[in-house]
């Protein structure tokens, strides 16, 4: 067990009916918000830096962004304090 690197994958639903292609914004928020994630990102973001260009973080996590052809900065910076 000492020797282990024990970590754990965290699943995030995206509609309570599970159903493919449908994405409940709030359903999500609130998983992200109870599993500490969004604590992390402030986190990092007051201290412990690790940043991605803008198209990285895109490509990361556009699945959690609202759907636009593109995004700004402005945006994403928007999504993440609401």
């Amino acid at each position: 067990l000492n020797q282990a690197n024990p970590y754990f994958i965290r699943c995030i639903k995206s509609n309570k009916e599970k159903a493919p292609c449908v994405f409940d914004e709030e359903l999500v928020m609130r998983q992200l918000r109870y599993t500490g994630m969004l604590a992390t990102v402030k986190i990092r973001q007051s201290g412990y830096n690790y940043r991605l260009l803008l198209n990285e973080f895109i490509q990361l996590y556009k699945i959690l962004l609202p759907r636009k052809q593109k995004h700004t900065k402005e945006d994403i910076s928007k999504f993440i304090t609401s």
